[in-house]
């Protein structure tokens, strides 16, 4: 038997594997009517199991809900211990359908009552041959209920009206499943015919779709072969609107782009001989076999001379750097022409891939690098010179400022003696005169350092301290410097500081420029509000893992316009000619302000609208960055510090 079956499995693969190789339309139609059977098994056993446990759980219910009954009709006769109604109701019991015995207990288990069906091993034995095949044995089903006695109130009046609750006994009854399994195996005789009559109607339509679907196929295949034999002016038919048809579409317009665009050596000529970049191909013996007509005109040589030519004669550092020929290589290299010109070029190599012509070519691409050579000699000139210029600019800037210190520092001081000894001598009327003179002379050397400052800056000679400080005393320290300012435009200064920073908040770095930062932008909102208010926010948040501060002062005053917004850190400029006739000033303090914060690493940043005031916010981090002094070119800075030693 086992061998038999062995032979008929190698059979059975042989004629799989015949199929499978015969064409498209039979792999098509045996795979699809083997999954077509995989699938309606698979559905006629999930089907099978959802009847049997339909079946099983109907036959269940249907057993619990009799012996539920029986229990019920068993309460009064075991309470009085009634033997002759027991015995009838379970002679009815057995006289029912499906139930094969019945069994009633008293409280102490003994058996009381029990009764048969005597007809059950017949009915089991009429069974027919398929049924004992399909299901070999009966199944019986076994469900017990207790008998309690029932609750007060009764039926009866004799009943006692104080009898507690208790267990009278037991009601075991069997059924059985024989008619669930009889139901189960017309389900499944039903099945058996139903399944192979849809194979019997499913095949030939499965052949025919299938054939309906290859058989454009099968003519293309045919026209392909057609135009294989070199008929580029034949076409496809178009049968149908689908994806056999697109097909079809998209293979009539390869043709028409092959018949349109034929391939061959004249053709590709011209394109490499139209190329403005030099292509030569150098042979593995370093012999030049083609080039194009730019590289004959960079070069020099008529195209004769240059075919054969050794490629050291035009490239003489390739026999000290042979490229690697399997991989691109670009780099800037020299070719030699005719006359001996070096020519700088921009220079790609690479293997010739796909062909062994002349031993394994290399192809050189370069491009002419004398005009880009030129243009970068000219921007490291025109570099040179503004870095000279810069550098004439600091030393000016540095002559100049001590040239105007040095009389300036002798006018303030020479004013501030004569204004102390005519304040001795009681000749108060000049003290007015000469404070002007020191006012001036203070703003001029404020200017002065300014202008220094913003010079350090621009040059990197920015040199900061590293000072342990306070920001909110720093806060304070500016608004009691300015209310004086700020009482003379009838405006209102105050402060006010995060509830975090109640008790102090630490900040390391340069103080000094942080007090002029901060200084420069409380002046600016003084200055520019008149009967207003200017506030001091003292803020701390925390930006990637770091904390700032934020100093902000905000101020009601006349607004900034959005597109004077754009220009309104750039040096010596304001918002407008009338600005600076009104309220004074240079236009250096916002812009060295940002550029001090920008050295510690922080920021100044603003949010302004005409009429409704503005708040510049100092943004710093509470660890600010020390620049070092850079070693470059000499700035204004240290031609002055120079200059004052």
């Amino acid at each position: 038997m086992t061998s038999h079956n062995s032979h008929f499995g190698r059979k059975s693969s042989r004629a799989w594997r015949t199929l499978r190789g015969r064409g498209l339309m039979s792999r098509a139609v045996v795979s699809t009517f083997f999954m077509f059977n995989a699938i309606a098994v698979s559905l006629s056993i999930m089907f099978l199991l959802a009847v049997r446990a339909a079946l099983d759980s109907q036959a269940c219910l249907r057993a619990q809900e009799l012996t539920s009954f029986f229990a019920a009709q068993s309460q009064y006769p075991l309470l009085v211990a009634d033997t002759t109604t027991l015995r009838q109701i379970a002679a009815t019991a057995v006289a029912g359908e499906g139930v094969v015995s019945i069994r009633i207990e008293d409280a102490s288990g003994e058996q009381t009552i029990a009764a048969h069906r005597q007809s059950a091993s017949v009915a089991s034995q009429k069974r027919s041959a398929i049924s004992r095949i399909l299901l070999t044995r009966s199944r019986i089903l076994d469900v017990n209920r207790p008998v309690t006695a029932p609750t007060q109130g009764g039926m009866h009046d004799w009943e006692s009206k104080s009898l507690p609750r208790s267990n009278l006994g037991l009601v075991r009854v069997e059924f059985s499943l024989d008619k669930a399994d009889e139901l189960f195996r017309h389900v499944i005789l039903r099945a058996a015919i139903t399944i192979p009559a849809l194979f019997i109607v499913f095949v030939p339509f499965l052949y025919w779709d299938v054939r309906r679907v290859l058989l454009p196929l099968q003519n293309l295949i045919d026209f392909t072969r057609r135009v294989g034999s070199s008929n580029l002016t034949a076409r496809a038919t178009v049968a149908r609107n689908d994806e056999v048809g697109e097909l079809t579409i998209c293979f009539n317009q390869m043709l028409d782009q092959l018949s349109s665009t034929t391939v061959s050596r004249d053709y590709v000529d011209a394109v490499l001989q139209c190329m403005a970049e030099s292509l030569i191909v150098v042979d593995d013996q370093g012999q030049i076999r083609t080039a194009n007509h730019a590289a004959v005109q960079m070069l020099g040589y008529e195209m004769r001379e240059l075919i054969g030519l050794r490629a050291s004669t035009i490239r003489p550092s390739w026999f000290s750097a042979r490229e690697d020929k399997a991989h691109v290589q670009s780099s800037i290299d020299t070719y030699h022409g005719r006359n001996g010109l070096e020519i700088p070029v921009l220079l790609s190599s690479s293997r010739l891939l796909g062909s062994n012509l002349w031993g394994g070519a290399t192809i050189w691409l370069a491009q002419d690098m004398t005009e880009i050579k030129r243009t970068q000699e000219q921007l490291i000139a025109a570099r040179d010179q503004a870095e000279m210029a810069s550098e004439a600019k600091s030393r000016f800037l540095a002559a100049m400022s001590h040239e105007l210190r040095t009389p300036l520092n002798a006018i303030l001081g020479f004013s501030q003696l004569l204004d102390l000894e005519l304040a001795d001598e009681g000749l108060d009327r000049w003290s007015e005169d000469i404070q002007k003179i020191i006012r001036s002379g203070n703003h001029l050397l404020a200017l002065i350092n300014d202008v220094l400052d913003l010079s350090k800056v621009d040059a990197g000679k920015m040199q900061l301290l590293d000072d342990q400080f306070d920001i909110v005393e720093l806060a304070r320290e500016v608004i009691e410097q300015f209310e004086p300012a700020a009482a003379a435009n009838r405006n209102h200064l105050s402060l006010i500081v995060a509830p975090d920073l109640a008790r102090g908040a630490p900040a390391r770095g340069d103080r000094r420029r942080t007090l002029q930062c901060l200084l420069n932008l409380v002046a600016n909102a003084c200055k520019f509000t008149s009967d207003g208010r200017v506030t001091v926010h003292v803020a701390r948040q925390i930006v990637d893992s770091s904390a700032r501060y934020d100093l902000s002062v905000e101020d009601t005053g006349i607004g900034i316009a959005p597109d004077d917004l754009k220009r309104l850190f750039n040096e010596f400029a304001q918002v407008d000619g009338s600005t600076t006739r009104k309220y004074g000033g240079t236009g250096l303090g916002l812009a060295l302000s940002r550029r001090l914060a920008r050295v510690m690493g922080g920021e100044i940043t603003v949010t302004s609208s005409p009429g409704a005031g503005s708040v510049f916010t100092l943004s710093i981090p509470r660890v600010a960055s020390v620049s070092a002094p850079s070693h470059g070119h000499t700035s204004s800075a240290e031609c002055l510090e120079q200059v004052l030693a």
